[in-house]
């Protein structure tokens, strides 16, 4: 059950000078608990192919793999004075997972041939601020936030086989942003009680492109594969007892 108090703008100088874990109490009787768990896996894969058979001029094969990922976690608990436990607890997890293959293989015979482009970028961004803070706190202020992002991204792209004239051109491109905020914060002049705040989110992208412009027995200039998948999930949470200025 939560109860609701009326607040004033001074508890808002005890979530500020909070850094990542800090504690800013004056008093604080019992038990204030932070924990914090982040892990960020990137695996990135490249494999370029060219040749088999004969091939004639052939050539340029362009493959990109970018991921960029942030976790950022701040607890705040402290004010004034606290009797009893304040607990605060953060998981993140962001796993990226790109993989490009491209093949460009004569097969028999490839004149001309070329060009084959395939770009995988990904930008993970994880924050989560927890405040537990008041003058009077009597009783425990619970906060607890899960965080998973998971993308993956697949370009397979293959031309060749049996007998391809001038061929060429293959292009693909994945791009992937994913954004998971969570914003917990109990703040009272007098709060009596337990304030529990829990979120859980869960961002997952998957995406993959094949492109295949296999000549079988014969193809003559073949040409153009464009594809690309764009994906942007956003989550966003605020949650608060109390004070109303931050959501």
């Amino acid at each position: 059950m939560t109860r609701k108090f009326l607040i004033v703008p001074l508890a808002l100088s005890a979530f500020a000078v909070g850094a990542a874990g800090a504690q800013a109490q004056i008093i604080g009787i019992g038990n204030s608990s932070q924990s914090n768990n982040q892990s960020s896996q990137t695996t990135q894969g490249i494999g370029q192919t060219s040749g088999g058979g004969i091939v004639l001029g052939g050539g340029d094969q362009t493959a990109t793999n970018n991921s960029s990922t942030n976790l950022n976690n701040d607890q705040v608990a402290g004010g004034g004075l606290i009797v009893g436990d304040s607990k605060q607890a953060n998981t993140q997890a962001a796993t990226t997972n790109q993989a490009i293959g491209q093949d460009a293989s004569g097969g028999v015979l490839t004149l001309g041939g070329g060009d084959q482009t395939g770009q995988n970028n990904s930008s993970t961004t994880l924050n989560s601020a927890q405040g537990a803070g008041g003058l009077i706190v009597l009783g425990d202020t619970g906060q607890s936030n899960n965080q998973n992002a998971a993308t993956t991204q697949g370009i397979g792209q293959a031309t060749g086989g049996g007998i391809v004239l001038f061929g060429g051109d293959q292009r693909a491109r994945n791009n992937s942003d994913t954004t998971l905020n969570s914003t917990q914060l109990a703040f009272g002049l007098l709060i009596l009680g337990d304030n529990d705040q829990g979120n859980t989110q869960a961002a997952t992208t998957g995406q993959r492109l094949d492109q295949d412009a296999n000549g079988g027995t014969l193809t003559v200039l073949g040409g153009t594969q464009t594809g690309v998948n764009g994906q942007s999930s956003t989550g966003n949470n605020c949650q608060e007892v109390g004070i109303g200025l931050i959501c």
